[in-house]
């Protein structure tokens, strides 16, 4: 088992544990289901207390890197995160990093509209009637004046997964979904009716012209239409 042991610099002794941790399984010398040693262990090889352990193991832990079992053949483990548990923590650091002003709206923005427009070219070679279904059903919900602005963005957002979900690519998929919640659910965000009405903030209407409202995508598309 191939951790790091490696002396510690003063800096939050149970962040340094969790990364060499972390390194290891990055690198593949701890494996899924590989039991980690146990916190006395631990604690003798880092040369720490249990509660600095501890507190590595809950970092860990938060990253989904980590699984912890009870009873007689019980210990802690490496865990395997799912899909659905990186793409949050990847919204979530997107979100963060736009709140602490590392990345602009309009940078993101510029990024999704890239992105989609590759989405759109495979879509158009991979879409199934599913896809199709799902986002005429989206476009129709936005089409409707009854629609609130929480509701029109929820919307908005489906409609993209369908789209995204129709290129079979599944790092496109890991990408973009991080994207499009990352940028619903920032409070300056522009919502576009089916109609081209723009429902709130218009800070980013220059950046997302190309596609606004899903409406257009559908469209501008032959391969959407039958």
């Amino acid at each position: 088992m191939a951790i790091n042991y490696q002396p510690l610099v003063a800096e939050s002794l149970a962040k340094q544990i969790a990364e060499n941790i972390k390194n290891a399984i990055i690198e593949g010398s701890l494996k899924v289901d590989d039991q980690l040693p146990t916190e006395e262990v631990l604690a003798k090889k880092f040369n720490v207390s249990r509660p600095t352990i501890r507190e590595a193991l809950k970092r860990l832990a938060a990253q989904n890197l980590i699984r912890s079992r009870r009873g007689p053949t019980g210990g802690t483990f490496v865990k395997r995160p799912s899909q659905e548990e990186l793409r949050s923590s990847l919204t979530g650091a997107t979100m963060l990093m736009v709140s602490m002003g590392e990345f602009s709206l309009s940078e993101i923005a510029e990024a999704r509209r890239e992105l989609e427009l590759v989405c759109c070219r495979l879509a158009a070679e991979r879409r199934e009637d599913t896809h199709m279904a799902a986002m005429a059903k989206e476009l129709e919900r936005q089409r409707d004046p009854e629609t609130s602005d929480v509701d029109f963005c929820a919307s908005d957002v489906r409609f993209h997964r369908a789209l995204v979900d129709a290129t079979r690519n599944p790092v496109l998929q890991f990408v973009m979904f991080a994207l499009l919640v990352a940028l619903h659910r920032q409070p300056t965000w522009s919502f576009f009716s089916s109609g081209n009405v723009i429902r709130s903030s218009p800070s980013t209407n220059a950046s997302m012209n190309p596609l606004k409202p899903g409406i257009l995508t559908l469209q501008k598309k032959p391969w959407l239409s039958k």
